[in-house]
């Protein structure tokens, strides 16, 4: 037996693991069981996203909420309504370069 806080390492080396939370078992079985999106939510608080392996095959958690392609373009402000780049037309020191 092994105890192990990296769920990472966990599932690539173990055959079982069991999850325990506030001292009291939430789940056990095998990492792909075990090591899910919901579990490492409910138990450590984390967003992830759970992936396999790529080179064992094992569940591999990836921390950080799922990625989100931008809004489409008809959506997006077009860019000459966007106030931040109407500023930097105004900068003069953009176009000047010390001589050399």
């Amino acid at each position: 037996m092994v105890v192990l806080h990296d769920l990472n390492q966990a599932a690539r080396y173990a055959d079982h693991l069991v999850a325990m939370k506030e001292g009291r078992l939430v789940a056990g079985g095998t990492p792909a069981e075990v090591v899910t999106e919901e579990l490492v939510r409910e138990v450590f608080g984390l967003e992830c996203v759970v992936i396999p392996d790529p080179v064992t095959g094992s569940p591999l958690v990836v921390p950080g909420a799922p990625w989100q392609p931008a809004a489409p373009a008809d959506q997006q402000l077009p860019l000459d309504d966007r106030d931040d780049l109407d500023d930097l037309d105004d900068r003069d020191d953009l176009d000047e370069r010390p001589a050399s």
